[in-house]
């Protein structure tokens, strides 16, 4: 019986080990061409539109980079929107006008661009469980969040806060895989993604700081000084971003706080009560409420940090 395992492991069981790696590769590049096409029906298949800022405040502005014309929103004319994330839709649109100049082909290529990003949860998922529970276990949580209804319809949506949250999670994975990391690269990058969230989403600083000091919890000597630099650099290339764009540093930051707090420039245009939020995730989720609340319990109790991040958004 020895023996026969050995043959069909192979040498050290490098066969074994290969195949499930083959199937691994494979299996997850399905699931993420599986959660690409689903990100591009509410975008791309049946067009739709979620909230006006996805195309005002983001497409029409790297449009307008890319064209020379377009539409100017107030925000704009004040200077309190960031060109970070039009800067990067414009790179997309200019790589699609090698193929074609019309609105198929820029838009198409701003959707998959933001569909493919939209599957880092996918993988990130998969990995974490994986690790955790095996390879068929990372198969069915990917697949959960392949087909999630909420992430499928954001997911590729060209919305600040659809951008930062990919990136938060991307960056969580980098300081926590499963494990400990000690590579100053991985906490320099998860560091600098970090920094990227709060230039896109300053509304997520909150988040941010909860994953920003568990990651240097524990190891302030070591890790410290490597997450204060990877966060000085996306600060500091923010700066630099809104200075040419805008006059001067976080400039964007600053005017936003200025009009939708001091003057209240946002309660005019809209106001909802302060428990719309919960209110509206109850709507959705309350019949699956009791599924749901097992595997969140099982989640915090190996990666608490998760839930505790996740809570910092809801209650901001």
């Amino acid at each position: 019986m020895t023996a026969a395992r050995g043959v069909l492991a192979g040498e050290n069981g490098k066969t074994v080990v290969s195949s499930e790696r083959f199937l691994a590769a494979v299996g997850l590049l399905c699931l993420i061409v599986l959660g690409v096409v689903l990100r591009l029906v509410p975008t791309v298949f049946v067009p739709s539109i979620n909230w006006g800022d996805e195309i005002f405040q983001t497409v029409e502005p790297a449009h307008r980079l890319v064209f020379g014309y377009g539409l100017v929103p107030w925000e704009f004319e004040l200077g309190m929107r960031s060109w970070l994330l039009p800067g990067v839709i414009a790179g997309l649109i200019e790589v699609a006008r090698i193929v074609g100049d019309g609105p198929p082909y820029y838009l198409g290529a701003v959707a998959v661009g933001l569909g493919v990003l939209g599957c880092a949860p996918i993988v990130c998922c998969f990995l974490w469980c994986r690790r955790e529970f095996g390879l068929g276990a990372g198969f069915v949580a990917a697949f959960v969040v392949t087909v999630a209804p909420e992430l499928v319809y954001f997911g590729a949506r060209t919305l600040n806060e659809v951008v930062a949250a990919h990136l938060l999670v991307i960056a969580f994975y980098l300081f926590e895989p499963g494990y400990r990391v000690s590579s100053r690269g991985r906490v320099f990058g998860g560091a600098l993604l970090l920094g990227v969230v709060c230039l896109l989403r300053i509304h997520l600083a909150p988040a941010v700081a909860v994953v920003f000091l568990w990651s240097a919890w524990g190891g302030w000597c070591q890790r410290l000084p490597t997450l204060i630099g990877g966060g000085l650099v996306a600060l500091g290339f923010g700066a630099v971003l809104d200075w040419a764009t805008l006059g001067y540093p976080f400039a964007s930051v600053w005017r936003n706080v200025l009009y939708n707090i001091y003057y209240g420039v946002s309660t005019e245009i809209s106001a909802d009560p302060n428990l719309y939020y919960l209110v509206g995730e109850l709507g959705v989720w309350l019949t699956a409420a009791p599924v749901l609340l097992l595997p969140i319990y099982l989640g915090a109790r190996r990666m608490p940090v998760v839930l505790v991040t996740a809570l910092a958004v809801v209650t901001v």
